[in-house]
């Protein structure tokens, strides 16, 4: 199907079908990566890109489905739900990627990270403290109970 470059009409529409139907879908997406990440595949139909993603977050393969992200056109596929997939799975070099090429936007990605690193700080600085105020409680108890017991 990539040779004949007929990758719309009979790969993801034909053959997926078949095989997606008569439980294929897994071996259609990892024989898909390759082809992928040596630019012998450079776009996917919307719809597929996001069940292709959902499969790769799925089997926990967020670097993989990161580098096919950045071996694919931006344009191929609904970036509102990639930047969303990106930004789930923390897939920050794809996120760049999304926005730089599709979006022609270099600062959002930036602002994007410092915002989800600044929150991520601010829930260790608040669990901290918790356990920080919870070991002091545990302290004065066990300072307490050894003056009982002197």
């Amino acid at each position: 199907c990539v040779c004949l470059g007929r990758t719309g009409d009979l790969l993801f529409d034909r053959v997926y079908n078949i095989l997606r139907n008569h439980g294929g879908r897994e071996i259609f997406f990892k024989l898909l990566e390759p082809y992928i990440l040596n630019d012998r595949i450079t776009t996917l139909p919307p719809e597929f890109m996001r069940n292709f993603a959902e499969f790769m977050v799925s089997r926990e393969k967020n670097v993989e489905l990161e580098q096919v992200i950045l071996h694919l056109s931006p344009q191929s596929f609904d970036i509102h739900q990639m930047v969303s997939i990106c930004r789930e799975q923390r897939l920050f070099l794809a996120l760049c990627h999304l926005y730089n090429c599709a979006c022609l936007d270099y600062g959002a990605p930036i602002t994007d990270m410092f915002y989800r690193l600044m929150n991520e700080n601010a829930a260790v600085s608040v669990s901290v403290k918790e356990n920080e105020s919870e070991l002091m409680q545990n302290w004065s108890s066990l300072r307490d109970h050894s003056l009982l017991v002197q």
